[in-house]
């Protein structure tokens, strides 16, 4: 069969020592349902101010990307043809 290279983390705390450098924010119906169990401030538009204000977004500012934050945003680098496949059947 087929191997690939794909980088462990052979050290004390495994593969979450390997950071990807992956930054995704989750949807905005989970944030919404933090806040219908009570957790008031965690809806998503109690937190989405706080990402806009965090991101310095590659394409600048939008309604949900911020421009001048700590968090560089950059588009993916890696480029895989499985990778394009599956992006353009979403």
């Amino acid at each position: 069969g087929r191997s690939l290279v794909y980088p462990r983390g052979k050290v004390l705390g495994g593969c979450t020592s390997v950071n990807g450098m992956i930054y995704m924010r989750g949807q905005a119906a989970d944030y919404d349902g933090w806040r219908q169990m009570g957790n008031v401030g965690w809806g998503w538009d109690d937190v989405l101010p706080y990402f806009l204000k965090s991101e310095d977004h590659h394409g600048g500012k939008t309604r949900l990307h911020g421009s001048g934050g700590e968090w560089k945003v950059a588009r993916q680098r890696l480029s895989w043809p499985i990778l394009n496949t599956v992006q353009d059947a979403a």
